[in-house]
């Protein structure tokens, strides 16, 4: 197991394209994971792993929702890179399983906000803009 400090250096250590592009390429294989571990590939399942992930990485988060969105708000402490990678593995998980959503970020907080009514997001807010 790798240490926060190591991974933080990992990521400082590749410029965007190379992080957009491994986020993006474990996104798509991330599909065997959720059915393996959950028994399905579902925007649920997708949660489930997502709750289970933070929990054992010791990361700050809040979950809520209004009906219509569910909003996860991270705080990892682990920099500016890390939150540009998680941005796009996140988006690219979600759309995965059929739904829209946005990801906004901080040096050290990721916000994931998922349009449960399929009904999508104003895209003005999705690609590399921050909080």
């Amino acid at each position: 197991m790798l240490q926060r400090p190591v991974l933080r250096r990992l990521f400082d250590a590749l410029d965007e394209g190379t992080l957009k592009a491994i986020a993006e390429a474990a996104a798509r294989e991330s599909s065997e994971i959720r059915i393996l571990m959950v028994g399905e590939d579902t925007l649920a399942a997708y949660y489930k792993v997502l709750r289970g992930r933070l929990r054992k990485s010791g990361f700050a988060f809040t979950e809520a929702t209004d009906g219509r969105v569910r909003r996860f708000t991270i705080r990892h402490d682990m920099g500016r890179k890390w939150s540009y990678f998680f941005k796009h593995h996140y988006e690219a998980m979600i759309a995965g399983v059929g739904y829209p959503s946005r990801v906004s970020f901080t040096d050290d907080t990721l916000v994931i906000e998922v349009d449960e009514s399929r009904a999508g997001f104003d895209s003005n807010n999705n690609d590399g803009l921050r909080l």
